[in-house]
C-alpha cells in the first residue's frame, strides 16, 4: 500500500503505479484513487522490485523495493517536480 504525493504534499489522483521485477516485467498496476491510494489485494513475491509512477505534469524517481517474509509499512511516493 502507499500513497502518491507532488513535492508539496498534496495527494495525487489517478497516477499509475506499476510494479516491476528485477527482470524487467510488470508484476502489478494501479491507479491512485481519489485520496492519492493506490494497494494491492494479492501479495508479491520475494525478491526486489522497481516501483514506476505515470501522471501527466509530473516527474518521479523509480522507487526499489525488496520483499522478504516481513510486512511492508505504506509507502510514500513523492514526485520530484
Amino acid at each position: 500500500t502507499g500513497v502518491v504525493v507532488d513535492k508539496n504534499e498534496k495527494l495525487i489522483e489517478n497516477a499509475i503505479v506499476q510494479i516491476v521485477s528485477s527482470d524487467g516485467i510488470p508484476q502489478r498496476a494501479m491507479k491512485t484513487n481519489s485520496l492519492g491510494q493506490f494497494y494491492t489485494s494479492t501479495p508479491l513475491g520475494l525478491g526486489n522490485y522497481l516501483i514506476e509512477i505515470d501522471k501527466d505534469g509530473y516527474s518521479f524517481a523509480p522507487q526499489q523495493i525488496s520483499i522478504n517474509d516481513t510486512i511492508l509499512s505504506p509507502i510514500e511516493l513523492r514526485a520530484s517536480s
